[in-house]
């Protein structure tokens, strides 16, 4: 039975001229893998709009539960993300955002609050003229939410240590290595406040930047099975100085 859905794409694997893997989060089906043949005979498939990291697609599929991956047909792009596309640091928040989520996702099932969010968290960038550079940071704390593994912050006291593998604070140090202390402990209550349009208010260098997206990095690897050293993070660094 054919079935039309609309999917954000995460990952594109070209395996031949004509065939390539697209993992997708979709909003009825959750984390998805399709086969996309492109023909000559079919442009709207080939068209390199629809395929890029984070693009929202229209297509029909017919899911098989027999089949690991199932194919798409008549695609078309649900959103115009030119504005995005047009900026080096727009384009690098968005691969990352898109790293993030094909790991962090990889059993998501259907979840219309998530899938929601992520639609909206890329029309806000895209219209954003000024005030975007902690955006990917914003976007990585409040996603934790969606994924069950935000960390408890009402244990907050001045201070104290934050132990990352627990997701608490705490009046000693942790016995491991997975800790912060003061003051970059004082920051986390402020970050996990910040919304896309509060977040210009957090003036950090690159520096800072950097150390904040290795730190959410390693959060995310302790609570996520698999979850890997993002490649991502040294050229957002280079891009955010």
């Amino acid at each position: 039975m054919i079935e039309r859905l609309q999917g954000i794409v995460l990952r594109i694997v070209k395996y031949s001229d004509n065939d390539m893997m697209v993992d997708m989060f979709t909003d009825m089906r959750g984390r998805t893998t399709f086969n996309v043949r492109v023909a000559r005979k079919s442009r709207s498939l080939s068209s390199a709009s629809l395929w890029r990291p984070l693009s929202l697609v229209e297509f029909d599929t017919d899911i098989r539960p027999n089949r690991a991956v199932n194919n798409i047909k008549n695609a078309r792009a649900m959103a115009d993300y030119n504005g995005i596309n047009a900026s080096l640091e727009k384009s690098c928040q968005v691969l990352f955002m898109a790293e993030v989520l094909y790991h962090a996702l990889k059993n998501e099932p259907r979840n219309r609050a998530l899938y929601d969010f992520i639609n909206l968290s890329m029309q806000w960038l895209e219209l954003a003229e000024q005030g975007y550079a902690n955006f990917h940071i914003v976007f990585s704390v409040q996603l934790m939410r969606f994924l069950g593994i935000f960390p408890n912050l009402d244990t907050y006291y001045p201070n104290a240590f934050f132990d990352m593998m627990e997701g608490n604070y705490s009046l000693m140090p942790p016995p491991h290595a997975y800790s912060l202390r003061p003051p970059e402990t004082e920051a986390l209550p402020v970050l996990a406040r910040l919304r896309y349009t509060t977040m210009r208010r957090l003036k950090w260098s690159r520096a800072q930047r950097g150390r904040c997206l290795k730190l959410l990095n390693d959060y995310y690897r302790l609570h996520i099975p698999s979850f890997p050293e993002l490649k991502s993070i040294d050229v957002l660094t280079e891009v955010f100085d």
